[in-house]
């Protein structure tokens, strides 16, 4: 995938205690959650990123036989409508990747291409499936300095003989407010990494909690941090808001 221009990732949580309230889609029926996949890839998603485990901080996460069956409810449809989109599975547990891939095997005629591996532990195991099997690789920093993170993750990599990997700084993930935005602030840093470089930054804490709002109605303040993410060298921004990250994109041009 061409990294020059910021790709929009879209955000399909199969859960029941999401951050945003209105992004809870777990007890949707799986026709609901397919359309509204459409709708994400029609809105100017490149990738969505397909998740069944809450990890917002407070939230303890659900079993691991939990996240399977909801996965496992929805992901066969979610494949079997869009055969030619790229899908991201953002899990850290190896049996629940391992199941997403078998499933895009079945359904896909490359899965190699087509699946990414979104893994906010960047532990070993599954970045060793992802580099057995040629897949994209998301690593997430939950240090305060993803500068030395990734630097360390690079050498990682280079042993485990992980080829495609995208590097994720990690915001409201063991970090404080200033550390987070001292992060954006200086984003262009982890350009030195020639890497691409995803912004998860949608409706966080960092955005509205200064501004007294709620992760309901942050939006366009979210869409503007997004924005200047985007000015300082993102590659991929992860937003649950992509027609109005379109719109406000379109006016800063």
């Amino acid at each position: 995938m061409n990294m020059s221009a910021p790709s929009l990732m879209g955000i399909v949580n199969l859960t029941d205690n999401s951050f945003v309230a209105g992004d809870r889609m777990g007890g949707l029926a799986v026709s609901d959650v397919v359309a509204a996949v459409g709708r994400m890839l029609s809105e100017g998603a490149s990738i969505v990123d397909i998740g069944a485990c809450s990890t917002a901080p407070g939230n303890v996460p659900v079993s691991v036989k939990e996240e399977l069956a909801r996965m496992e409810k929805y992901l066969p449809s979610i494949f079997s409508a869009f055969p030619q989109a790229v899908f991201s599975i953002d899990s850290f547990r190896p049996e629940v990747v391992g199941m997403a891939y078998e499933i895009a095997q079945g359904r896909l005629g490359k899965p190699e291409c087509q699946l990414w591996v979104n893994d906010i532990s960047s532990g070993d195991e599954l970045m060793d499936f992802a580099a057995a099997r040629k897949l994209t690789y998301v690593a997430m920093s939950r240090a305060a300095d993803p500068f030395a993170f990734f630097c360390e993750f690079a050498r990682r990599a280079e042993r485990t003989g992980l080829v495609e990997w995208v590097l994720d700084p990690g915001f409201g993930f063991g970090k404080t407010m200033e550390q987070n935005w001292d992060i954006l602030n200086n984003l262009q840093r982890l350009k030195e990494f020639a890497r691409p470089i995803l912004v998860a930054l949608s409706r966080k804490r960092m955005i509205y909690d200064p501004l007294g709002l709620t992760p309901e109605n942050c939006a366009v303040q979210s869409v503007e941090a997004e924005l200047l993410a985007a000015s300082k060298g993102a590659s991929i921004i992860r937003t649950h808001d992509l027609t109005l990250y379109r719109q406000l994109s379109s006016d800063c041009r």
